[in-house]
């Protein structure tokens, strides 16, 4: 009997343990399964948010997307190395955007939530090589809609406006706003808007920087009633200048120019002015008259004297080489053409001439220069007086035969 009751217990605890191993694999396995559930899960939620992401083209508005609290929308574009803008207007909504480089927003480039209700958030950026940026634009409060857009031209958001040329009849309705924007030089500088339209109340913005962060000039002197709205600067340096004409209340037409004011003339000034020349042209009358009365009463007595054709002659062969002296005095390098012209050699002469002084001179050639030797210009000047000598006899005998 003892033998059989012990096989029993044995049997007994073989299957208890047998039973308690089940259970641990299958505690084991449902932790498996539930954490491969939630990594499913947390995989899922990522590539939704991806898939929900807009492509944005550079340069190219995208309009009217729908935000309300709870709810951002999320955009990429892909960009190479450069400068580029952000520029989002919401309508009747409060918006924030950030900018990132991944997805998940965990590398944040900048955030920006600068305005209240209505106003435009904008920032730029530079990328030192090629990346897709992430841009995430949400509403603290309320909802509306909103334009978008990544730009890289300053000609998207502004028109240029060149100097002292007017732009006429520029149409416009309350609460819209034109921007402009002109590269002025150093100096004064007006800046003038001006409407006939009676209700039509305009203001004028001027700043020194893209997004008005720091606003240099504001007019709205004709409060509620037509008018000219006008601001100056004084710059130090050439810089570019941004206009933004806003439409605080009505609507119609304006003109607008940015010109450089002239320095007004001391009228005191232009008096003395006036007076000498007209005392320079009373003298100037005065010699022409009397240089003609000398000439009617003498001119029987003296002979007018001509130059003579020698004189000339010396004169047109010998001033090329004192040029040509000066210049060796001040510089070793001449350039062929340089050379040519002062000595006025014909082209096919100067070319047989040149290497015979190089080699004769220690003179030498590089590219289209003459390098001369200083040791040598003495006797190079001498030898061009003898050859100038020689072709001073050949021009005689030109003449005679003329």
């Amino acid at each position: 009997m003892k033998p059989k009751l012990f096989e029993f217990r044995f049997l007994f605890i073989l299957i208890i343990l047998s039973n308690a191993f089940g259970f641990i694999l299958i505690a084991q396995n449902s932790n498996i399964e539930e954490s491969n559930k939630i990594h499913i899960f947390q995989k899922r939620s990522i590539d939704l948010k991806s898939s929900a992401s807009k492509n944005l083209t550079l340069n190219k508005e995208l309009s009217m997307q729908t935000i309300d609290v709870g709810n951002p929308k999320d955009f990429n574009i892909s960009l190479n190395n450069g400068l580029y803008y952000i520029w989002i207007e919401p309508y009747g909504v409060d918006i924030k955007f950030e900018i990132a480089f991944d997805d998940q927003f965990s590398n944040i480039i900048k955030s920006i939530d600068e305005y209240e209700t209505g106003g435009e958030e904008r920032c730029s950026f530079n990328l030192n090589q090629s990346y897709t940026i992430f841009i995430e634009v949400s509403c603290p409060s309320g909802s509306g809609f909103f334009d978008i857009i990544v730009f890289n031209n300053i000609n998207i958001r502004y028109k240029f406006l060149e100097l002292d040329d007017e732009k006429e009849s520029v149409g416009i309705v309350n609460y819209f706003i034109d921007r402009y924007y002109t590269t002025a030089p150093e100096g004064n500088i007006s800046i003038s808007v001006e409407t006939d339209n009676i209700g039509l109340d305009l203001v004028l913005y001027v700043s020194y920087d893209v997004f008005f962060k720091d606003i240099e000039e504001t007019e709205d002197s004709t409060t509620g009633t037509s008018g000219k709205e006008e601001v100056e600067l004084e710059l130090e340096k050439e810089r570019n200048i941004y206009v933004e004409v806003y439409a605080k209340e009505g609507y119609g037409e304006y003109n607008i120019i940015i010109s450089e004011i002239e320095e007004p003339v001391d009228s005191n000034l232009e008096e003395i002015v006036i007076i000498i020349i007209i005392i320079i042209s009373i003298v100037a009358v005065g010699s022409i008259v009397g240089g003609f009365a000398y000439f009617k009463v003498y001119k029987g007595k003296r002979k007018v004297k001509i130059p003579d054709q020698k004189v000339q002659l010396e004169k047109k062969i010998r001033e090329p080489i004192e040029v040509f002296d000066r210049m060796l005095r001040v510089s070793n390098r001449i350039k062929f053409d340089m050379m040519r012209n002062v000595l006025n050699m014909d082209e096919d002469t100067f070319k047989r001439s040149l290497f015979e002084w190089a080699d004769k001179f220690s003179f030498k050639i590089e590219s289209d220069e003459i390098i001369v030797n200083a040791n040598t210009i003495d006797e190079f000047i001498n030898e061009l007086d003898k050859q100038f000598e020689t072709w001073k006899k050949v021009e005689k005998e030109k003449n005679k035969k003329i």
